[in-house]
């Protein structure tokens, strides 16, 4: 749990503007379900959702015009990532 959340915090204070708090909370809780599966589920779900959100963020840039900026939040890619993870590793 503090694992996940921690490094979201860190990438939350040194990249303004990139990952929120809410983003961060989430983490939380997301990192004690997978934290409770072990190492590999956690390490799973948070590369899925990191993976995950930069294809989505790509193909967004790909589509959309040149000098659009968006506002994405984390939290959808990483409880995808999280489940994704629990139903590999159960």
């Amino acid at each position: 749990m503090l694992v996940l959340a921690a490094l979201l915090v860190v990438l939350a204070l040194t990249a303004p503007g990139g990952i929120g708090l809410g983003d961060c909370k989430r983490a939380g809780v997301v990192g004690l379900y997978l934290g409770w599966l072990g190492w590999a589920a956690l390490s799973t779900g948070t590369l899925l959702a990191f993976v995950a959100a930069a294809l989505f963020v790509i193909g967004r840039r790909v589509v959309s015009s040149p000098g659009h900026r968006m506002l994405l939040p984390f939290a959808p890619f990483m409880a995808s990532g999280a489940l994704i993870a629990i139903l590999a590793i159960r």
